[in-house]
Parts: structure tokens; sequence; C-alpha cells
């Protein structure tokens, strides 16, 4: 089991940062938590932005997020799993996993 997440403040990826602040000051988020895993350990945990903008609370790696769809987090989870066990590649065209898609009509 991984250690608590207060205790790995600190480590950070190249990059990550950059492109948090460049969605926070697109105004595409007020703020974010980013944090990268392996299967035994934690290798990024960055907080950037506002957790709550008319407070200016900042974000936290602790803070609590209201979540209203979990189906394309879900989803881009599952098929980077199957890629990572080689079962899809993320640059094949979908017919190439659904023959029948060029022919399907709504």
């Amino acid at each position: 089991m991984l250690p608590a997440v207060s205790s790995w403040a600190g480590l950070k990826l190249p990059g990550v940062g950059a492109a948090m602040q460049s969605a926070i000051a697109a105004n595409e988020v007020s703020g974010a938590v980013t944090v990268v895993v392996t299967k035994d350990r934690v290798l990024h945990l960055e907080t950037h932005g506002l957790a709550d903008i008319a407070k200016k609370e900042p974000m936290r790696p602790n803070t609590l997020f209201w979540i209203a769809s979990m189906t394309k987090p879900v989803t881009g989870v599952a098929v980077l799993m199957l890629q990572d066990e080689g079962k899809l590649n993320v640059a094949d065209p979908v017919s190439k996993y659904i023959p029948n898609l060029p022919t399907l009509r709504p």
C-alpha cells in the first residue's frame, strides 16, 4: 500500500505543471491536482490554482471534487490499460476493432 499523500509533497514531473497552469490561465479550470503513480510508488504529485474561487482557497492534494460523470475517465483508463497489455493501440482507427463502423447509421 502507498504511503499517505501528504508524505509525497515535492515530487513533480516536468511539463505537467506548465500544462495545468496553461489550462488555468485559459480559464478552462480554476485548479487541479495531478498525480501519477505506479504499482508501488508515487512519481508525481502537484496542486495548482484554486479549489474555491470566491474564498481564494488554494487547491490541496486532499481537495474533494464533485464529479458529474465518470464515463469518460473510466473509459480512458480502461483503454490505456488495454494498450499497456498490448491488446489495443490508441493510434489505430476505431474500424480496426469495430469493422462494421463505416456502415452503421444512427
